[in-house]
């Protein structure tokens, strides 16, 4: 089995790799250029596990693991570095960190949502924003968001427009009306 200890940031991977059967360690740094990181742990042999510190611009590598067939955990930030005496960071010093903690299996690991939920959330998030638009555009074909009644804006919109150009010139009214 390999487990890797990845220091991951944008343009560039520290890691950290060891060969449990041999024992050999091996260090480098990977660049995100082209398809080298997919090439770099397709040619790995199985089984694999990679552990890496959360943030914001690590779901393409989670997502990359995932379709590889990799195993990733994504360990807690404060956790990681509370294991950590130093307080200097390095990258090289960073994949290591991580490399022992899934040696010694303390690796601080957190729960990722899958990717069915990730889609269910921003379905609901969608969803969401158009009940509030719909609201919105409800107030103001009562005249509630305008404050007059009947809306003197709403006879300006030439009812022979089509019905998406006149739900446009609808919610711009509402925008005025709420500046």
């Amino acid at each position: 089995m390999r487990i890797i200890g990845c220091d991951l940031h944008a343009r560039q991977q520290t890691l950290a790799m060891l060969d449990t059967v041999t024992g050999e360690v091996v260090k480098t740094t990977l660049q995100h250029e082209g398809n080298n990181v997919r090439e770099f742990y397709c040619k790995l042999p199985r089984p694999v596990r990679v552990g890496i510190e959360a943030a914001g611009s690590m779901q393409w590598f989670v997502n990359l693991m995932e379709e590889l067939g990799i195993e990733c955990l994504v360990g807690h930030p404060a956790e990681i570095r509370a294991a950590e005496l130093r307080k200097q960071k390095r990258d090289r010093r960073d994949a290591d960190l991580l490399l022992s903690l899934l040696v010694e299996e303390r690796f601080p690991a957190i729960w990722l949502p899958t990717k069915e939920l990730v889609d269910l959330r921003a379905l609901l998030r969608h969803r969401h924003q158009w009940a509030c638009l719909r609201v919105k555009i409800q107030k103001c074909a009562t005249g509630h968001c305008l404050g007059e009644w009947p809306p003197t804006r709403f006879l300006t919109v030439d009812a022979s427009r089509p019905t998406r150009d006149r739900v446009f010139a609808v919610v711009a009214a509402c925008r005025l009306s709420a500046e």
